[in-house]
């Protein structure tokens, strides 16, 4: 983020060493003011002097590139930074498919004549905010299958993780699929010599691996939409390019971009009921502005 002559100066005119609590251009303001009661003749004097101090510290490269820096600073994180951030958390595949679509985008954009310039801005414009919905996606499916410990290869069985506190008599139970381990526990509680300790042990355990197993279930559920969900978006970035290059007015893509606006806003109102699920998903819907940028 750059700013204008007139905002470096007025940093200038703030600006402060970090052991000061005031500025010091502030306290000699004071003091050429206080001075020009005694003799006029030193506020001519103290402006001059403001003036130059001013145009010699707001034109400093030096200066220039730290107002920058705390600028960029308390802005946060941009939409580029945002978006590399994602694809590291991303598994290598996920990452891989979205720079694909990514690069589709940009091919569908330099196909379009270069004379066509509002075409131009509102293919770009509908691309990037697909692209970044691509990625919250993607991000919200690998988040989900982490927290129900799903595999990365969609396998629609959990893995349990081992135990060591687990009771000997019990650590088999921690092989193999939840229904499976269900099915062992049930066939304990059927066995007639069980004390009633026991048994009531046996059984809020299999009440806990029935929550697991619906919740399971659903997760999968939501992992099904999502597939259909980055289909879906592959198939409108098509349809956007399709468009663009079928039709030589902007008017020609109004309706394929109204389509992408209000998948935006069905599927981001998705994502946020999951976010009340799924607390992993807290930063899965960060605000990028228009989201992912392309340019022709």
């Amino acid at each position: 983020m750059r700013h204008g002559l007139f905002g470096y100066i007025w940093a200038a005119f703030n600006a402060r060493p970090l052991a000061m609590p005031v500025a010091p251009n502030w306290v000699g303001i004071a003091a050429c003011g206080l001075l020009g009661l005694v003799n006029p003749a030193f506020w001519f004097i103290g402006a001059g002097v403001e003036l130059a101090y001013l145009l010699l510290l707001g034109t400093n490269a030096r200066f220039q590139r730290l107002v920058d820096a705390k600028a960029r600073a308390s802005a946060g994180p941009s939409a580029q930074e945002r978006l590399d951030l994602a694809l590291k958390r991303l598994p290598a595949a996920d990452a891989q498919r979205f720079l694909a679509l990514q690069r589709r985008c940009q091919a569908a954009l330099a196909d379009t004549p270069a004379e066509q310039r509002e075409v131009i801005e509102a293919q770009a414009q509908a691309f990037g905010r697909l692209a970044w919905l691509y990625v919250q996606l993607l991000s919200a499916r690998a988040a989900i299958r982490r927290v129900v410990n799903l595999q990365e290869t969609g396998d629609a069985n959990a893995r349990m993780v081992e135990d060591p506190a687990q009771p000997p008599h019990l650590a088999h139970l921690s092989k193999g699929s939840l229904a499976r381990q269900r099915e062992e526990l049930r066939r304990q509680l059927e066995q007639p010599n069980l004390s009633d300790d026991l048994r009531r042990s046996l059984t809020a355990q299999d009440e806990i691996l029935a929550q697991r197993l619906a919740m399971h279930a659903e997760a999968k559920q939501s992992i099904g939409y999502i597939d259909a969900e980055l289909a879906r978006v592959e198939q409108q970035v098509s349809l956007v390019r399709e468009q663009a290059l079928l039709s030589a007015q902007p008017g020609g893509l109004s309706g394929s971009i109204d389509s992408v606006d209000d998948h935006l806003s069905q599927t981001t109102g998705w994502l946020r009921e999951q976010q009340r699920v799924y607390a992993e998903l807290g930063d899965v819907l960060g605000e990028t502005g228009e989201g992912v940028v392309f340019q022709r």
